[in-house]
This record gives C-alpha cells, structure tokens and sequence, in this order.
C-alpha cells in the first residue's frame, strides 16, 4: 500500500511539472508582440543648397536586427538563428529587408520649406511569428537652414574672334576660358558660314566646365553679333553705278592689252589656221555689259546657269563682251581679216571692304577647257559654258560626297 501511495505522488508530480511547462510554452507563444517604431531607426542626411540639395534616407538596420533579435529567440528558432549569422556576417540588413519597405516623396532637388515624406509598409499579421509588431507608418522631415546658391557671371568681358569673309567668316566651335575661380567651356552655334551683322550663341557646357561650390551661372548662353567684315558681293543689286562703270572699265583696259588674245582661236574652227598671235592681233571693243538676270553668287555654286563658284573662293562670270578682232595672218579661214566674236571676262573675289570700297579681279582667259577660244556667236560660247558648269558641278559633288 505504501508503494502504491509513493507511485502516485511520482505520478502527480510529473503531471504538475508537464503542466506547467505546457503553461509556460502556452503563454510564451500567445504572448502579446513587442512593438517597434521604425521611425526611431530612420536615419537621414541633406546636403547641397537651397533649390539642388539631395536627401539621403535609410533605415538603421543593424540597430533594429539587435533589438528584435531576443524576440526571435524565443519565438522561431531557425530565424533567431538565420539573423544571429547575418549579423556576425555583417548582412543583418538582408534579413531586416524582408519585414519592410520604405518609400521617400522627394530625394532631388530640395529647397527649404519642402516636406519629405518617408513611408513605411509592413505586414504584422506574418511579424507576429516573430513575436514582433511594427508602428510608425511615415515620418514628415521638413528641409531647413540651407545655405542659397550664389550665381556667378561666367560671360564676363566675353569676346569672340571673327575671321574670314562675309558670309563666310568663322569662330572657335568651342571656348576655354578662366572667370575667377571657375573653368568654363563653351561651345558656340553656328561657329562657320558666318554672315557680319548675324548673331550666335554661346552656351555652357555644364559637363566640361568645372564651377566653384555654390555656385551657378548666372545665364546659361549669351548671343554674340559677328564682327563688321569685309563681305563678298552676292547680289548685283549690291554694286553701285559707279562700281559698275569702272568693273566696265577694268574689263576694258584689259581686253585692249596687246597680248589679251595671245593664242586665243575662233570657235569653232573650220581647219584650225584662224589663230590670233600676239604680233599679228589687236582688238577693238565694241560693247561690254552685264549679263541678263545676273544674280552673282549663290549658294548651289552656279551663277545664273553660267557661273563656277567655289564657296571658299567664290569667282563669278560677270560680264559678256563683243569685239572685233582683226588678223594679220596670210591663211584666213574665215575670208576676212577682221571678225565680230563673243566671249566672258571672268571677275573674281568681288569684296565690299569696311571702307566701303570694292576689290575684284579681272581675268581675261577663262579656266575652262576650251580656255583659249573666242566665239563665233553668243550662243555657242553659251553652249560651251553650260557644259563646262556641268563638270564643275559633277567633280564639286564628287568631292563633297
């Protein structure tokens, strides 16, 4: 009986001690979570000036994986475990990142008196497998106290050199220049083909220059007029009377030279013995005039259809001639020693100085290849032209291409 009595006290002992340890795991798993605020963790900086500072925000991740960790411990083994290794590790912040995430309004581009707003989402419902709870859904941080951006004059006494001819006068595409503390560079449109009179601007380039801290440019770009030049003429309406009576002139004196017509012959040939020799020649100048709707230069490189320009050198055919020329020569193809023949007189850089004045050259044997011809009619020097523009034009492309 005695042994009996014993058995049963054993018995219940074992009972009281299993049901307070049923207790005692009962409580700890249904206990309430400990709260956590994550705005006591979020940690934040700004930098720069009023209107361009920049917000750096985060959360303290390491703080927050110590204070939770005790709580994992006596809730989830595995993940007590998991987060004790991340932190020896020093990547507590993997497993922080999977409890939350955080959102911020505005991070760019800050000026005082804005409201960052920092958001917090989380889910406490899976939280509480861990025995932990989250709280602090936003927190508002009010940017103050930044210094004001000074603005500096980065054109200041800017200049730029203009050479060249108008149109076609050139500048630097790009600038370098020193303006107190700050190294600039800017670069400059249209920088080529430049006209006297025109504007062109001048803008900095942000990424190249280098601007003390604190500092903006006052203005971004500044048009600049491109210097008075000398200019060609492009238009006839540019020349004056008197620039065309003494162009008239000009041609004159040199078609009346001795040898203007050295080794010149009449085309086309009948058998090749019409040629004109600077002792057996002279000429007589019947009329010179402009021709018909010259517009002098364009942009295309033709005249009027009867015009060779070179952009860089520009050369005009500005005038048409008749003359009578007589030879002396024993063998006249032509039955007569006195002809009325046609040709071109070539006027080249044609220029209005700043005086006002106007320079030209005069050619009397044209660049072609038939250069040493006179015409029989007007029409079959007209013919020759064209043709000849032709391959100007066909070799000009060729060389752009």
């Amino acid at each position: 009986m005695k042994g009996l009595l014993k058995f049963l006290r054993v018995l219940l002992g074992l009972a009281v001690t299993a049901g307070v340890v049923f207790l005692i795991v009962y409580f700890i798993r249904h206990s309430k979570p400990v709260i956590y605020d994550l705005r006591a963790y979020l940690e934040y900086s700004v930098s720069g000036y009023d209107g361009e500072a920049v917000l750096e925000a985060s959360l303290n991740k390491n703080n927050l994986a110590e204070d939770i960790l005790p709580q994992l411990k006596k809730k989830d083994r595995t993940a007590y475990e998991d987060l004790s290794s991340a932190i020896d590790s020093g990547r507590s912040g993997d497993f922080i990142d999977q409890l939350y995430q955080m959102t911020v309004s505005k991070t760019e581009n800050l000026e005082n008196g804005d409201k960052v707003k920092v958001s917090f989402s989380y889910d406490n419902e899976l939280l509480a497998d861990y025995g932990i709870e989250f709280t602090g859904d936003e927190e508002t941080i009010e940017i103050k106290d930044l210094k004001e951006i000074q603005p500096i004059d980065l054109f200041e006494d800017f200049t730029l050199d203009f050479s060249g001819i108008s149109p076609y006068m050139s500048t630097d595409e790009r600038v370098f220049r020193q303006v107190g503390d700050a190294y600039v560079v800017c670069t400059v449109s249209p920088s080529d083909h430049l006209k006297s009179g025109e504007t062109v601007t001048a803008t900095v380039d942000l990424e190249e220059s280098e601007l003390p801290e604190g500092t903006k440019p006052q203005k971004d770009s500044i048009s600049v007029t491109v210097s008075e030049a000398d200019s060609f003429v492009m238009k006839s309406a540019e020349l004056s009377d008197k620039d065309i009576k003494r162009i008239k002139k000009q041609c004159e004196t040199v078609l009346k030279k001795e040898n203007a017509f050295s080794d010149y012959d009449v085309y086309p040939e009948e058998d090749g013995s019409a040629s004109f020799w600077i002792d057996k020649s002279s000429v007589s100048v019947k009329k010179i005039r402009f021709t018909g709707e010259t517009a002098l230069y364009t942009d295309d490189g033709t005249l009027d259809g009867t015009a060779v320009i070179d952009e860089e050198t520009p050369n005009l055919l500005a005038l048409y001639y008749e003359c009578d020329v007589k030879n002396d020569s024993e063998i006249d193809a032509y039955g007569g020693n006195q002809y009325h023949v046609y040709g071109v007189v070539l006027v080249s850089h044609m220029i209005r100085t700043l005086d006002g004045n106007l320079t030209f050259e005069i050619e009397a044997r044209q660049p072609y290849e038939n250069a040493y011809h006179l015409y029989a009619s007007k029409e079959t020097l007209q013919k020759n032209l064209n043709k000849y523009i032709r391959t100007f034009e066909g070799k000009l492309k060729e060389e752009r291409n």
